[in-house]
């Protein structure tokens, strides 16, 4: 019975998608039967390291194509959205950090972010999630899309009128999150046919993206971090005023490519950041505060920071997020983390 499986597995493979197995994709069968005239055949695009299943219709097959991190299938709205996450972050915190921070006081607190949620299926080593009202918001939330299907709860990455997920795949593709939207009508695309190639396949490949937004920024990080034993390694610290500083620097061919610091100012800020260059320029830096507004307070402020910038060093994308709440930076936030990565990057530099 074991042999008859693994043959069978194998000529599926074979017919859909060749099976590769240095990309790690595997299991890409379809959620339905292909259309009278029509067959599944393999889609994808290799720049983003995503594959999934399209029709082919007598040589007739939806258009695939990319926009920075966005693949577009066919003309219904079908989509898959690529972002960069630290592989170390679960998929959760990064729906919570990058969508849920988006939504109104109200949504953001009656909104949830839902583990396997309904009519998603997909492999058991991958993972799916939805952004959907809680159990005190659900009520409202179905009359609203009574009164107006096309109504959008949770947020434009919550429930619509077509169906949308989160897909993670945190063993080995934790460099990246997805989010699959099916369209409308007959797509000929298959959302449940969604799967990464692995990190390690495509390490290579997304060293070749450039930073056009911030998930893009996020990708190259990824990769350039998924080994640091490849990099050059530098350790200090330092004192200036009432902060401390320690940092450790990754460098190549004399070049900065991962920054990791952490700061205190005294006892009322710990923060981290990490920053990531490209042929020595700073393209992302993402900065992490705890801070403690006054001696009374009972409470720590969180604030999380994104910050992508192009060649010339042009702040061209960003996101901020406090308490758990999307908020806009302030005037001259983002050159003082650029002015903390360079005071470090100066002190590794000229040790």
């Amino acid at each position: 019975m074991k042999l008859q499986k693994i043959i069978l597995t194998g000529l599926l493979c074979a017919a859909l998608t060749g099976c590769n197995r240095d990309s790690g994709v595997t299991e890409m069968k379809p959620s339905r039967a292909a259309q009278s005239g029509c067959q599944w055949v393999e889609g994808g695009d290799s720049a983003l390291g995503v594959k999934f299943l399209i029709e082919d219709c007598g040589g007739k097959r939806p258009a695939v194509t990319r926009k920075a991190n966005v693949i577009e299938i066919g003309p219904s709205g079908a989509r898959i959205e690529v972002y960069g996450k630290h592989f170390a972050q679960p998929a959760v915190a990064a729906i919570k950090e990058q969508f849920l921070s988006r939504l109104s006081p109200k949504e953001r607190t009656l909104c949830i972010v839902k583990a396997r949620p309904e009519g998603v299926t997909i492999p058991q080593a991958m993972q799916a999630f939805a952004i959907v009202p809680g159990p005190d918001y659900e009520a409202e939330a179905k009359a609203r899309r009574d009164a107006d299907p096309n109504a959008e709860v949770c947020g434009d990455h919550g429930q619509g009128p077509v169906q949308g997920f989160f897909l993670g795949e945190q063993g080995t593709s934790g460099g990246r999150l997805a989010y699959v939207r099916a369209g409308s009508g007959n797509t000929g695309f298959d959302p449940m046919s969604v799967r990464f190639e692995t990190d390690k396949a495509m390490a290579g490949r997304l060293e070749t993206l450039a930073p056009e937004n911030l998930a893009t920024a996020e990708l190259l990080a990824f990769t350039l971090e998924a080994d640091l034993k490849r990099y050059k390694e530098s350790r200090g610290q330092f004192t200036e005023g009432e902060t401390e500083t320690s940092f450790v620097l990754f460098s190549k061919d004399g070049a900065p490519a991962v920054l990791v610091g952490q700061f205190k100012v005294v006892d009322t800020t710990d923060g981290a950041l990490r920053a990531y260059f490209r042929d020595g320029r700073l393209f992302l830096i993402r900065e992490s505060l705890l801070a403690t507004p006054d001696a009374a307070a009972r409470r720590q402020t969180v604030t999380w920071k994104r910050l992508a910038f192009d060649g010339g060093g042009k702040l061209i994308d960003a996101r901020k997020v406090v308490d758990g709440a999307a908020a806009e930076l302030l005037s001259g936030e983002a050159e003082a983390s650029v002015k903390a990565v360079e005071a470090m990057l100066k002190r590794a530099t000229n040790r």
